[in-house]
């Protein structure tokens, strides 16, 4: 009870265009330390009840407050706090965090980014609790397919799953994040760095045998040379 009801007053919270006011006062960069900081403590373990592996992890909320003091990624990390320990409400966690990612927001541009990478942060950690992530993936996919997401966004949130994640992945879940992945924009620039150049290679060489792999993608990794895959 008490859960649901932060649930929705966060959502009442994010509905109103004076909430983020306060953002504005908060340390530039936000988006791209807050959820860094909630890496799963746990050794990863595979996730049998849905389609991807994650850790069980050390709290979401305690992570993202060490953080950062301000109320949004700590709102935020209180909504991954409860999708971690209550599984019923993950459907109205997630409809909160993709509300408030596709809402318009009178900020300036940089803080604009800021605010959606620490939405797309809690996408991401309800993507490593596993319920979700084939729900997740296909409204990143949808989106972006339809020019309604910036690709940089779906290109963060793509290279924190790669980070975070560990085989074995399911059929699904790697079959949707392959299709999200063949993405020339999304791939234009997602293995500029070698970590993330190395997390997809590891991603792609856990998918061998397990799905096809598209030769975009694969080239994208291999500079143009495509690996041997089995259905």
């Amino acid at each position: 009870m008490v859960a649901a009801g932060m649930v929705h007053w966060i959502s009442v919270c994010f509905e109103d265009k004076h909430h983020f006011d306060g953002f504005k006062k908060e340390a530039g960069g936000l988006g791209s330390t807050v959820f860094s900081s909630a890496t799963p403590s746990a050794a990863p373990a595979t996730v049998t009840t849905a389609s991807a592996s994650a850790a069980a992890g050390a709290s979401a909320a305690a992570a993202a407050a060490a953080a950062s003091s301000g109320p949004v990624p700590f709102r935020v990390a209180l909504l991954c706090d409860v999708a971690e320990h209550h599984v019923l409400l993950r459907d109205r966690v997630m409809e909160v965090l993709l509300a408030a990612l596709e809402r318009e927001y009178a900020l300036d541009a940089l803080l604009a980014v800021d605010l959606r990478r620490v939405l797309m942060g809690g996408l991401v950690f309800l993507v490593c609790l596993g319920t979700h992530a084939l729900a997740v993936l296909a409204h990143v996919r949808t989106r972006l397919d339809a020019h309604q997401i910036d690709v940089s966004l779906a290109r963060h949130g793509v290279t924190e799953m790669l980070r975070l994640l560990r085989p074995p992945y399911s059929r699904p879940f790697a079959a949707e994040l392959m299709r999200l992945l063949d993405n020339d924009a999304l791939l234009d620039g997602l293995h500029a760095s070698d970590n993330d150049h190395n997390h997809l290679d590891a991603f792609l060489r856990a998918c061998d045998g397990l799905v096809d792999v598209p030769d975009s993608v694969s080239a994208a990794v291999r500079g143009g040379a495509t690996i041997s895959h089995r259905a």
